[in-house]
């Protein structure tokens, strides 16, 4: 069963790329970007090879280095790539697959894609830099097995854990807040780093890395460094601790998949916090069909996790440059000034695939009649309302923080020319260049296939415009800053302004014009998408 699921995967894989031009596409981009990654860490495990193991650097580098690959394991296929929805048990819940056998097949299919592979190349390849003994390669050989069981089985683990909480309410809310501690931890995290980079020194790296060796992150990346320097039973202590966390990890697999395959859509009761009374933001905003649109999506935001984790995470984002830039002295803490465009930036691009997450519901607007400008501004409606609020806060933070009271003026009209040309572009791409993503019960976390290529175009296509749009009020007001003259300023906040404006106008305009008329193709599209 374990090898015939596999070669479903292969198969399904196979024809995806077939099928889907878009897909053949992201996947070259991915062997090209992420190539380039799995190349130069490869390149340096082997020059590590000629260091001195017992004193050299290899250690503390491949602790540190591997430690972080295991992280990102557990955070990237979460919030930045999903699953593969492909290796979610609750498609085989029709079938009597034994719940051991069906973990262990889709662990082993999840294998097959460039994250595991270039995992399990360099896993591989810090064999080499272990060679100097036949006993230290052995050891670097199963540290490596370990490594890459360690990271798949918690990839697995980590967003089957999500998805179930997603289920329910309280569960949503909990992610959410888990999602906060992330972000605030990085911001403060990175800034104190910032802050200690120049303090740094051999010595410290090395202690740094000799902690990570005694946590779950750096067991099996540590094990050949114990052995380097001589100490056989902390190799092997480690080894075994490393065997442990995969034994747990694939315990709570099996678990996992036997909870979702007797339970695939996760239903839960709807507790009494959770019922609507009444019409909710319906009875509250007018009787319009752009308040319409407007309260639906203000409704989906509260309530669907695929839009809660962007409400979320959209306004802070920017505190990642805001408060790491605290450190910054000189004129470089005059780059706390972007914080504000950050915010715009994202606010333009986060309706860019709206229309792809309506799944069936957009057939409401095709079979009502909305009128298309109506439905391309109602949805923009929750976008201004965070660039109104975050945007305010970001552009006053940003005063505070630089003294440079005089370029608020022109950081506001930059800030409120990028979201507007963003929005606008965005009001197109949605109609235009619809996407796959996870349909409204679907994994929120999964990737859907296809959708790699396509998403890829579609926001290349997205910020080649805003950057063309936006580029000459930017560049007028970077020559202000950096000493240009005064006009250049108010040309600056003119020309952004005015461009931001207008693409706004003419995005909703033309994608509602578009939209008029060929809503049947559009609901194709999103149909297709899912």
């Amino acid at each position: 069963m374990v090898a015939h699921l596999l070669r479903l995967k292969l198969t399904l894989l196979r024809n995806s790329l077939r099928r889907r031009p878009s897909q053949l596409i992201g996947l070259a981009f991915g062997v090209l970007y992420g190539g380039g990654a799995v190349a130069t860490a490869c390149a340096a495990l082997i020059a590590l090879r000629f260091d001195e193991p017992s004193a050299g650097i290899s250690g503390p580098v491949i602790t540190l280095g591997g430690s972080v690959l295991v992280l990102a394991w557990i955070v990237v296929p979460m919030f930045a790539y999903g699953t593969d929805p492909t290796l979610d048990p609750s498609r085989f819940a029709t079938y009597a697959i034994p719940s051991r056998t069906l973990a262990l097949g889709l662990a082993v299919s999840a294998l097959v894609g460039l994250p595991a592979l270039g995992t399990s190349l360099v896993a591989a390849m810090s064999i080499v830099t272990w060679s100097h003994s036949l006993v230290g390669a052995l050891i670097a050989a199963v540290s490596a097995i370990l490594v890459v069981a360690t990271c798949t089985l918690l990839s697995r683990v980590g967003t089957a854990w999500a998805s179930s909480l997603l289920q329910s309410r309280r569960g949503r809310d909990a992610i959410v807040t888990v999602t906060m501690v992330l972000i605030l931890g990085y911001i403060f995290g990175a800034s104190t780093l910032g802050g200690l980079a120049g303090a740094l020194t051999a010595a410290r790296v090395t202690e740094t890395a000799r902690v990570i060796s005694w946590t779950p992150l750096g067991w099996a990346w540590s094990a050949p460094w114990a052995w380097a320097e001589g100490n056989l039973v902390g190799a092997l202590l480690r080894l075994a601790l490393a065997g442990l966390l995969v034994a747990l990890l694939g315990w709570a697999w099996v678990r996992a998949t036997a909870g979702i395959v007797l339970n695939p859509r996760g239903l839960a009761t709807v507790s009494s916090s959770e019922r609507v009374e009444g019409l909710g933001l319906f009875g509250r905003l007018p009787a319009a069909p752009v308040w319409a649109i407007a309260a639906r999506c203000l409704t989906m935001w509260r309530r669907d996790p695929r839009y809660r984790m962007s409400a979320v995470a959209l306004p802070l984002v920017p505190l990642i440059l805001l408060v790491t830039n605290r450190a910054w002295a000189g004129e470089a803490k005059e780059v706390a000034l972007a914080t504000p465009l950050v915010l715009a930036f994202f606010v333009g691009l986060g309706p860019h695939n709206d229309v792809a997450y309506d799944d069936s519901a957009f057939a409401a607007h095709v079979t009502t009649g909305v009128p298309g400008w109506a439905d391309r501004l109602g949805r923009l409606v929750p976008y201004l309302v965070v660039l109104l609020l975050a945007g305010t806060a970001y552009v006053v933070a940003a005063g505070v923080m630089t003294g440079r009271w005089d370029a608020i003026p022109l950081v506001a009209g930059l800030t409120l020319g990028v979201a507007g040309a963003g929005m606008g572009i965005a009001s197109l791409t949605s109609v235009l260049l619809p996407y796959p993503v996870p349909g409204p019960q679907d994994n929120p976390f999964s990737t859907p296939p296809g959708s790699v290529g396509s998403s890829f175009i579609a926001q290349m296509v997205f910020m080649a415009s805003d950057i063309a749009v936006c580029a000459p009020g930017l560049a007028l007001g970077l020559w202000w800053l950096t000493g240009g003259p005064a006009w250049a300023r108010w040309a600056s906040l003119a020309v952004s302004v005015v461009l931001g404006l207008a693409v706004l106008a003419f995005g909703i305009w033309r994608g509602g014009a578009y939209l008029d008329g060929n809503a049947d193709r559009v609901l194709a599209r999103v149909n297709r998408a899912q």
